[in-house]
């Protein structure tokens, strides 16, 4: 950890962020958990739709070797709009998310690909596999949703709607959801997301936006990246080193926690992770650290 995080410094990487196959480790070198993942296990049958919303929608199977072309841009756009999404190269769709090698399949069939098109084109894809079975005649087959998004309500509706509709299938099986999809006959369970680490404090906030609020002042301890160390004043113009008293303090984990939107800091006061020094202070944080959406990552690496 120790050469992970300074190399970071040295190449100019503000941030690390992981998938934590044992999260207790990684609090002690300054991560914090900034998201959450979902997953469900929905009978089809159980499945509907608010009949008053009814998208035009057209459905367009695709090639895995074409796929790339229409799915990416639906991707990036996601992307940009969704904390803790990242970019993927060409190479990265190929070689990871496009693959297909047998043992990814286990008793699943071929990965497939459709695309739905709105009225101003294609907005939402999924990428999916299924596993058709029989019971004394009786369906008994899994779509295993491996990844679906679209870039508005309506198109994340019509990729969904497709995939419950599906026949011949009697589950819906999916993970690494975001948590803003909705519970309980999808037996919808909550895990840890990702974790994030500022590596670099001052260039890592002023790459993300704020919502207007009165700035606040934390004060951030960091033994393991002690070059964070100090007072930081945090507002809707940014971030800057300060002088000023502070309003909190805290260590860089939850710096990390709060960085995509995934935790607010009235949360983590109230669990004893922020020392609050003036009135409201985690509150004015919280105005200005707004996110529209949960943060999201869809893909384990």
């Amino acid at each position: 950890m120790r050469a992970q995080l300074d190399a970071c410094r040295e190449r100019g990487e503000p941030l690390a962020y992981l998938w934590a196959a044992e999260d207790t480790i990684y609090d002690r070198f300054g991560y914090g958990l900034a998201s959450l993942s979902a997953e469900i296990d929905v009978q089809r049958d159980r499945s509907t739709f608010y009949k008053s919303v009814q998208p035009a929608v057209r459905a367009i199977l695709l090639s895995l070797k074409d796929a790339q072309a229409q799915i990416a841009p639906i991707y990036e756009r996601v992307a940009n709009a969704t904390p803790g999404m990242f970019a993927r190269t060409p190479d990265w769709w190929l070689a990871r998310t496009l693959a297909d090698p047998q043992w990814r399949r286990g008793n699943a069939g071929e990965l497939q690909c459709v695309v739905a098109e709105l009225d101003r084109g294609a907005a939402a894809y999924a990428l999916y596999r299924l596993t058709p079975g029989f019971d004394r005649g009786v369906q008994t087959g899994t779509i295993h949703v491996v990844e679906a998004m679209g870039t508005s309500p309506e198109a994340t509706l019509a990729i969904w709607r497709y995939l419950f509709d599906i026949d011949w299938m009697a589950r819906v099986t999916a993970s690494l959801l975001p948590v803003d999809h909705e519970p309980r006959r999808l037996r919808f369970t909550i895990r840890d997301g990702v974790w994030v680490r500022l590596v670099d404090l001052g260039a890592a906030f002023s790459a993300r936006s704020y919502a207007p609020g009165n700035p606040v002042v934390v004060e951030v301890s960091d033994e393991f990246c002690p070059w964070n160390n100090g007072r930081w004043w945090i507002g809707a113009d940014g971030i800057e080193r300060t002088a000023k008293p502070p309003d909190m303090r805290c260590s860089v984990g939850v710096l990390g926690s709060t960085y995509f939107g995934g935790f607010t800091w009235t949360r983590l006061s109230q669990a004893l992770r922020v020392e609050e020094l003036t009135p409201n202070a985690a509150e004015r944080a919280d105005a200005v650290f707004c996110s529209r959406s949960a943060p999201w990552c869809p893909e384990i690496f």
